[in-house]
């Protein structure tokens, strides 16, 4: 959980989870509802989310905690309705991918944190996003990415990697790269990796333990492989 107090240069207004692909891979439908033991996929990503912006899951969300985290997708956003946050679509059209994500969830994030008073381009305020597909999510994410950031550039992102592997979707985004964000959409540009690349730039290494945190979703047979390693975790057959 992030503690305001003890690092105060950095401010994370709120956490997107990005949700809005098209879910190819698994054959159309939306993955983030696939049945992962019980629970939706996204509902294990929002177990393991939510506490890190300072707000347990337990019962209902409350109205103060759906402020704090927001859902991006395209689409009837009543599907969504079940889970109690907010449904924000794409500011770009033509479903382009997770940096339009990125985008959207930049100017939630600036919405709130103009309507707080704090001023939508003030330095060291950041956002979190994470992918809708990755059920293992690290608890400890925000405050580590967070950690990394206290004595950076104000333009420096911080993301993830595991087993050698950057995960840009796992990271907190300055709000005043927005614009280039957006610049870079314009352009042509798709990838998050390649954007990243023009900013400084710090990663939280996990390692590669048995059971990636940051597994990812995106077929039927990771479903499977999902629901296996949930299993094993449970029996404590891995960590």
């Amino acid at each position: 959980m992030i503690d305001p107090g003890r690092s105060p240069a950095i401010d994370v207004v709120g956490a997107v989870i990005l949700a809005g692909g098209l879910s190819r891979r698994m054959g159309g439908g939306d993955k983030a509802l696939a049945d992962l033991c019980g629970k939706t996929v996204l509902e294990r990503v929002i177990d393991r989310l939510l506490p890190q912006l300072g707000w347990p899951v337990v019962g209902a969300v409350s109205a103060s905690a759906s402020e704090r985290l927001a859902i991006n997708a395209n689409g009837d956003p009543a599907r969504f309705a079940r889970f109690g946050f907010r449904v924000v679509p794409d500011t770009v059209s033509g479903n382009q991918g997770p940096l339009a994500g990125v985008l959207t969830a930049m100017e939630w994030a600036a919405s709130r944190s103009a309507a707080s008073g704090r001023g939508a381009d003030a330095n060291r305020i950041y956002v979190a996003t994470v992918a809708c597909d990755t059920p293992f999510l690290p608890v400890d994410l925000v405050c580590r990415l967070s950690a990394l950031l206290v004595s950076m550039p104000d333009d420096t992102i911080a993301c993830a990697q595991s087993c050698g592997r950057i995960h840009p979707v796992a990271a907190l985004w300055p709000l005043t790269v927005r614009d280039r964000i957006g610049d870079a959409i314009q352009a042509g540009e798709r990838r998050l990796g390649s954007f990243i690349q023009r900013f400084p730039g710090v990663v939280a290494d996990y390692g590669c333990p048995p059971a990636d945190p940051f597994f990812n979703v995106n077929t039927r047979e990771d479903l499977d492989r999902a629901r296996r390693l949930m299993g094993d975790i449970r029996a404590g057959r891995t960590t």
